[in-house]
C-alpha cells in the first residue's frame, strides 16, 4: 500500500509538470540539475525521511573544493560517499547540496499540509505557479544547516552560474500557446474536415460515390451477377 502511494504521489509530480509544459525536456545543465534535486527530493519524503537523514546520507558533500582538492583530507571521508560528486564545483553548485536545499523547502511544503506528505508534495509541484521548485538565485549554505567556512554564511549566486534554463532558441510554451501548436499539428496530419469531425463535433461532407457505368448490357450481367454472389455470402 505504501509502496503504490509513492509510486503515485512521484507520477503525479512527473505527469503536473508534463501537462503544464510542452518542452518539458531538460535540455540545459540548470534544468537537468533541478529535475534530478526535485526527484530526490520527493523520493526521501516518500521513504519518509527527515532533513538530517538526508543530510547523514550526504554527508561531507557541503565541504569547500579547496579542502576536496587536498589528498591527506579526502583521505578521511568515506572513499565511496557522495562527496565525490561535482567536488570540482563550489558547494552551492552541487547537485547533492541543492538537493539538501529543495528537501527542505518540500519540508516546509509538508508542514504546511499538517504533515500530510502527498499533500505536502503536491503543493510542492505546484510551487512558482506550476513550474515546481526552481533553483534559487542566491543561496547562503548556513541557511539550512550547511557549509564548514566564512564563505557559508554569506549569499553566493546559484542560478544565473548554471546557465539558462531553457536554450535560447526555444522559450517554454504557454498553455495557449501549446494548444495552439497541438492543434496545428493535427490539422496537417488528419486535415481539417476529419480534425473537426473527431474534435469539433463537426460531420465532415460525404465523399461522392463514383457513379458505375451501366449503359452496356455486359455491365448489367456483370453487376447483377456480383450482387447475387454478395448475397450468397451475407
Amino acid at each position: 500500500m505504501f509502496l503504490s502511494k509513492k509510486q503515485k504521489s512521484l507520477t503525479y509530480y512527473l505527469t503536473h509538470v508534463k501537462q503544464r509544459r510542452a518542452d518539458y525536456i531538460s535540455q540545459t545543465v540548470y534544468e537537468r540539475v533541478r529535475l534530478r534535486c526535485v526527484v530526490d527530493a520527493i523520493v526521501s519524503a516518500l521513504y519518509g525521511l527527515e532533513f538530517d537523514d538526508l543530510r547523514w546520507i550526504l554527508h561531507n558533500c557541503d565541504h569547500p573544493n579547496e579542502k576536496l582538492k587536498e589528498k591527506e583530507f579526502c583521505r578521511t571521508l568515506d572513499p565511496k560517499g557522495f562527496w565525490r560528486i561535482d567536488k570540482e564545483l563550489d558547494p552551492e553548485l552541487r547537485q547533492t547540496v541543492l538537493t539538501l536545499v529543495a528537501f527542505d523547502a518540500l519540508l516546509g511544503c509538508v508542514a504546511a499540509a499538517g504533515g500530510d506528505r502527498h499533500r505536502g508534495i503536491e503543493a510542492f509541484a505546484a510551487l512558482n505557479d506550476g513550474q515546481g521548485w526552481l533553483i534559487p538565485e542566491t543561496l547562503r549554505l548556513s541557511d539550512h544547516g550547511l557549509g564548514h567556512d566564512e564563505r557559508a554564511r554569506q549569499p553566493q549566486p546559484v542560478a544565473s552560474r548554471l546557465g539558462p534554463r531553457f536554450p535560447e532558441d526555444r522559450r517554454p510554451l504557454s498553455p495557449e500557446e501549446a494548444r495552439a501548436e497541438c492543434e496545428r499539428h493535427a490539422r496537417a496530419i488528419l486535415g481539417d474536415a476529419e480534425f473537426d469531425r473527431r474534435f469539433l463535433n463537426r460531420p465532415a461532407d460525404p465523399a461522392p460515390r463514383p457513379e458505375t457505368p451501366c449503359n452496356e448490357p455486359g455491365d448489367r450481367d456483370s453487376m447483377k451477377g456480383r450482387i447475387q454472389q454478395k448475397r450468397l455470402f451475407d
